[in-house]
């Protein structure tokens, strides 16, 4: 492709250089020329010519929950595994043609779902090879003659932390680094396996935990319903545990429940380090502001490596392909994570995932 058509040249030149006349910027700002505004959308057909016959949209018992991406011409997508609720699948082609799916594989790592579906001869998407770049312009297309959104790429890939996840357990505020448990979160992980007030923790998988700061740290990989081994000093003695980390949502709960109120959203008390000995946390205002206006996907964290973009994605809109200007895919977009904050899984990651789910499905 050896140019994009007038109105994008003037929009991305524009855009960029802040040079096109007051009059430009005015009429832009009306909705149709906002960057997911219908004129914006319709310069960017070229896209959508490009790599339309490459996405299909999933639904379950006739509802749309994901589009998908066509990995190979014999009925062979991938798509985000997480929307796939249960019920009859069936996928509609850019021809507007109906047929039924069957999910054959997934890939729970990384949420990633290799689905078959009744058709051949369609058209695998083009799978951009070299790297993306941050500011770059994208594309998600889905069955229509324009791509349904576009946007810029944020950053460099990079990993999502899963949703933060608490052993229970309160330190005390005099104590600087120190691991020695000072209280237990109501009806989290650590109560249960029997922690008591005064033990310290000195490892966790058996990693050793010199200061609280460390043990944070180790704790927040892992995510909500995860067991971890912690290993105690309690008087003269050693002992050993298992504990079953605890979504901060539930822990906050627990502890409003027992307070008679609110909830807070920070995982603590006010001024008190929360049930990993850290303050604060996603629940708090400024993560809940990040939400407002927005449909986040069922699972928006707890990725290894995403490209991030800001194009603004409804959830079942996942699972279809991250275009450039020339229609190649960058990745697959696996999750909508905020209000400005979609997630993309690189080309290179999705090509190999959709290797080893082939294998795996013969």
């Amino acid at each position: 492709m050896n140019r994009f058509p007038r109105l994008a040249v003037t929009l991305i030149v524009g855009l960029s250089t802040g040079i096109l006349p007051a009059q430009e910027v005015t009429r832009m700002l009306s909705t149709p020329y906002r960057k997911n505004g219908e004129e914006v959308r319709s310069a960017f057909g070229f896209v959508a010519k490009a790599a339309r016959q490459s996405v299909v949209r999933l639904s379950v018992d006739g509802k749309a929950v994901a589009l998908g991406t066509v990995v190979d011409g014999d009925g062979w997508i991938a798509t985000k595994a997480s929307e796939l609720v249960v019920g009859k699948l069936t996928a509609t082609l850019a021809s507007d043609r109906t047929v039924d799916a069957r999910v054959v594989a997934t890939d729970e790592d990384n949420d990633l779902a290799l689905v078959k579906i009744e058709a051949n001869g369609l058209e695998p998407v083009n799978w951009r090879k070299d790297d993306s770049a941050p500011g770059e312009w994208v594309a998600t297309q889905g069955l229509a003659a324009v791509p349904d959104a576009v946007g810029i790429i944020s950053g460099i890939p990079r990993k999502i932390l899963p949703a933060r996840a608490l052993i229970g357990v309160r330190f005390g505020l005099n104590e600087g680094e120190s691991t020695r448990v000072d209280s237990l979160a109501p009806g989290s992980g650590a109560e249960q396996a029997g922690i008591r007030p005064g033990d310290v923790i000195l490892s966790v998988n058996g990693q050793a935990m010199k200061t609280r700061t460390e043990l944070v740290a180790a704790v927040r990989e892992f995510p909500a319903g995860r067991v971890v081994r912690l290993q105690l000093q309690r008087g003269d003695e050693v002992v050993d545990v298992s504990v079953t980390l605890t979504a901060q949502t539930v822990v906050d709960a627990a502890e409003a429940a027992a307070r008679g109120g609110p909830a807070r959203g920070a995982g603590g008390n006010a001024g008190a380090p929360g049930p990993n000995g850290v303050r604060g946390g996603r629940g708090g205002r400024g993560g809940r502001a990040n939400f407002v206006g927005s449909g986040v996907s069922k699972r928006a964290e707890d990725f290894d490596l995403v490209l991030q973009h800001d194009t603004v994605l409804e959830p079942w809109e996942c699972g279809g392909p991250l275009l450039d200007l020339y229609g190649r895919a960058v990745g697959l977009n696996i999750a909508r994570a905020g209000r400005e904050a979609s997630y993309a899984l690189p080309a290179v990651l999705v090509q190999k995932l959709v290797t080893e789910l082939r294998a795996e499905a013969k």
